[in-house]
């Protein structure tokens, strides 16, 4: 499987991890690096709307998935996640980096995690979304990523769904050629990770079409 065809433009960072991992943050904080050494960066949050959803229907006394089931969700999230995406490619510069939070892949674990199949929709995307060219795989305990969307206070999730969650992103072909960090330490033990990778893969060097940093 791969999540999308060969690139052009922006360099492409897409930061994975099931809910809980810390990845927006961690996100933010990189995009910021980058930007804070003059190189043009881009945050892009590619949500599939299960979190405003589930907001939503709190009233109700129901979830997203509750109303329209996991494969339900799963067609309705990859519609949202596929849209932000394709946002992401016309008249995009020839430089620079954009850094995803989420990506594909995060729906081809979901649907796995899900019992569902792959789907047309998603397969087709995958065809025409740039592959990322660096994936940042944030692990996570599940207990512990529990308790931190416990705090956010406005997530709805259980240990045995963030468990199928990580073993849908372990199951994935490509899973191989992510980069894994151990996001169960603080924000600033990631980010040393993260530049451990950046240093370890060259990704600042001239001649990978990036700015020196």
């Amino acid at each position: 499987m791969a999540a999308g065809a060969g690139r052009s433009g922006p360099l492409r960072i897409a930061i994975l991890g099931i809910d809980g991992a810390g990845k927006t943050t961690a996100a933010r904080r990189l995009a910021a690096r980058f930007a804070g050494c003059g190189i043009r960066a881009r945050f892009r949050r590619n949500g599939g709307g299960r979190r405003t959803l589930d907001i939503a229907l709190r009233p109700f006394g129901t979830t997203a998935e509750a109303l329209l089931g996991g494969c339900g969700l799963s067609r309705f999230e990859t519609v949202l996640r596929g849209a932000a995406l394709l946002r992401t490619l016309p008249g995009r510069p020839a430089s620079g980096v954009e850094i995803h939070d989420r990506y594909l892949y995060c729906q081809f674990a979901l649907n796995r995690a899900r019992g569902c199949g792959t789907g047309r929709l998603l397969r087709i995307l995958a065809k025409v979304v740039p592959a990322p060219d660096l994936v940042l795989y944030f692990e996570v305990d599940p207990g512990l990523a529990l308790a931190r969307v416990g705090r956010r206070g406005n997530d709805v999730e259980s240990l045995a769904t963030l468990r199928a969650f990580a073993a849908g992103y372990r199951s994935l072909p490509d899973f191989g050629s992510f980069h894994v960090i151990d996001a169960n330490g603080s924000q600033q033990q990631i980010q040393d990770q993260i530049e451990a990778v950046l240093a370890r893969t060259g990704f600042g060097r001239p001649g990978r079409g990036q700015v020196p940093c």
